[in-house]
């Protein structure tokens, strides 16, 4: 096995901080530690996960402030309770304007709304592409 890679066939830490511009990482709020093995200086921090919606979860935001400051890292995505700021957001469900964005710039054929009872808010898009609303039971085909 090459010495780049530990036994779990992930690169190893001695191999990442020499190849720092090759590694894209993926890192939660649990791994930060692991940043001590790596040493890095610098970089981006994509933050996409959920809005804090307590206080603990304020307090967990901050140290992950605490850990992209300490690093040098530059912060995409909002940390707190600013999500409509953020620009990112991966529980699941997106707000309106991201909505109006998305479909602006992707210019899809088809638009499929799921999980809404806003049906109103969709009549906007029927010039821009057809927009198909699913029925229980019922199989929807698109032409894909």
């Amino acid at each position: 096995m090459p010495s780049r890679f530990s036994a779990n066939k992930g690169p190893s830490c001695q191999y990442s901080l020499t190849a720092k511009d090759v590694y894209l990482l993926c890192f939660s709020y649990y791994d930060f530690h692991t940043f001590l093995d790596i040493q890095p200086k610098g970089g981006t921090y994509i933050y996409s996960s959920s809005e804090a919606f307590d206080e603990e979860m304020l307090v967990d935001h901050q140290r992950v402030r605490n850990w992209i400051d300490y690093f040098g890292f530059e912060l995409y995505g909002t940390l707190g309770r600013e999500r409509e700021r953020s620009g990112f957001h991966a529980r699941g469900h997106i707000h309106g304007p991201g909505i109006e964005e998305m479909v602006e710039t992707i210019k899809p054929e088809v638009l499929i709304p799921l999980h809404t009872q806003e049906r109103e808010f969709f009549e906007r898009f029927e010039e821009l592409c057809k927009v198909l609303w699913p029925e229980k039971g019922k199989m929807i085909k698109c032409g894909l």
